[in-house]
């Protein structure tokens, strides 16, 4: 068996295991096109995955406000109580750390490997949500800086 087969089966197990369906759906995923010999795909996958992905992220966090559930009158006085300027501020941090997770990935593609494992791991035995691994990779590149470990 190749051994990326090998890794897609345990990927999918923990997926199961942890009962998180992001982790087992994605695995299956990729075990079907490679399964199906449309290994073309990988490079499309590779160069515009994330992009499309981060797209219906932000389509799926905005459609509240378009289908009228969440509404405009009083989102001022939501927006300066202490819970909304802190979601902001987390927001901005989170969105300058994805940032530099990209920029990051870019200088460091080594670091995919353990951003993956851990999200994996995190996903699948601690129930977590796998949407942190460009912001874990900003973090990264932070501390790899803050330890003089840059390139």
């Amino acid at each position: 068996m190749p051994r990326e087969v090998g890794f897609l089966l345990v990927v999918l197990a923990l997926g199961l295991l942890g009962r998180n369906h992001l982790v087992w759906t994605a695995a299956l995923i990729l075990l079907g096109i490679r399964l199906l010999g449309l290994d073309f795909l990988y490079p499309v996958l590779d160069r515009f995955g994330v992009r499309v992905g981060l797209t219906l992220l932000v389509v799926a966090i905005m459609v509240p406000f378009v289908a009228g559930t969440i509404r405009f009158e009083g989102l001022w006085s939501t927006l300066t109580a202490p819970p909304g300027l802190l979601a902001a501020l987390s927001g901005a941090v989170a969105a300058y750390l994805g940032r530099l997770g990209v920029e990051g990935m870019r200088a460091h593609p080594e670091i995919a490997v353990g951003l993956v494992v851990g999200s994996i791991l995190g996903a699948s035995l601690l129930r977590g949500v796998p949407t942190g691994p460009l912001i874990a990779a900003g973090a990264t590149a932070l501390l790899l800086q803050a330890l003089g470990l840059e390139r």
